[in-house]
């Protein structure tokens, strides 16, 4: 059985109330909140998390999603604390970041794994996660497994965007393995290669199968959730692609079956 979500990264212009009409309204299991540069949805921090439990009562909050970067001389360890804490309050099962583990020009994967290491020794036990996205730099699910073999702690998981390790040059039974045991849920997509890049496009009109990716998660994740990502503020080729927010996840919910 599919879960479905998606990314209120994806509904830039809809209010909290409205993200969770939708969510209700087409039966999906779950969102990842993306936080405002502030640290708040949309206006809604740790003091109104009571009503964020409540307006999506009985959807999953699969993660709080940040724009922090973990690095090997990592200092902002209070900063993503506090979002552990926020996401504690309001349910969610963890906080997404990302990892950069260029130290000095060159990339130091054990330095990284220290300071991942040190943020996970803070929120061991308290139910939430810290789930590391694949992409940028760490985009290769292999440096992720590396870097989570270093870590060793269960406080640390993965969120697979399946289009960034398509992207880092490897095929998805490739980095399936890697990420076996590691998956929180995914991210999906879609894109084609255009003279030696990828171009994002329309859902179904790009080479992934979200078929195929069911297939591998059956093996390393039954039953994580599939969640779409639409990024328009960093690919203005998606604009207009849809002409509401309703049509774009009603599209997301027949290309995922």
């Amino acid at each position: 059985m599919i879960k479905t979500a998606f990314s209120t990264l994806s509904l830039p212009d809809c209010t909290p109330e409205d993200i969770a009409a939708l969510a209700r309204e087409l039966r999906f299991d779950g969102i990842e909140i993306r936080l405002d540069p502030d640290g708040t949805f949309r206006g809604l921090g740790p003091d109104e998390s009571d009503g964020i439990r409540r307006l999506f009562d009985r959807i999953e909050i699969l993660s709080l999603n940040s724009g922090i970067t973990v690095t090997p001389a990592f200092r902002d360890t209070d900063e993503l604390l506090h979002l552990v804490c926020f996401a504690k309050k309001i349910g969610a099962g963890g906080v997404r970041v990302f990892g950069d583990p260029s130290a000095g020009g060159l990339s130091d994967l054990p330095a990284l794994a220290a300071s991942f290491k040190k943020i996970c020794s803070k929120v061991s036990g308290n139910g939430v996660k810290i789930l590391l996205e694949t992409h940028g730099v760490l985009s290769s699910a292999s440096d992720i497994r590396r870097l989570c073999t270093l870590v060793d702690d269960r406080s640390l998981r993965v969120i697979w965007d399946v289009h960034h390790t398509v992207e880092a040059g490897e095929h998805l039974r490739e980095s399936a393995v890697c990420l076996s045991g590691l998956v929180a849920h995914v991210h999906m997509k879609d894109a084609r290669a255009s003279n030696g890049r990828y171009v994002m496009t329309r859902l179904g009109d790009g080479e992934l199968s979200p078929r195929d990716v069911r297939e591998q998660l059956e093996t390393i994740a039954p039953g994580c959730a599939l969640s779409l990502e639409w990024e328009e503020f960093w690919h203005p080729e998606l604009k207009g692609l849809y002409s509401s927010p309703r049509e774009l996840l009603e599209s997301y919910l027949e290309w995922i079956k």
